[in-house]
């Protein structure tokens, strides 16, 4: 819920223009992330990527997910994607 919360808020920031809500969204979600990566839950991490897609500003979470070795989640979630798109 928490990362969905995260998502949200740095979308409606974005929406309304406002620099200082972004920066502080991100604020908290470097700050979350040590949590997330000690209780294993690497499927939010994956989320915060893929919901908030500011790769420069969230390079640090690509990393901790090769160190965990966990890249794969990011690149199985693409390529569920592109099997989908492809079945349809």
């Amino acid at each position: 819920m928490e990362v969905e919360l995260l998502v949200r808020a740095h979308y409606c920031h974005m929406i309304a223009a406002c620099a200082d809500g972004v920066d502080r969204v991100l604020r908290v979600v470097k700050e979350r992330v040590d949590a997330y990566v000690a209780s294993s839950d690497f499927n939010l991490l994956l989320r915060l990527l893929t919901g908030i897609k500011r790769y420069n500003d969230l390079q640090f979470i690509f990393k901790l997910l090769m160190e965990a070795d966990q890249f794969e989640l990011l690149v199985g979630k693409s390529a569920d994607k592109v099997n989908l798109f492809l079945l349809l």
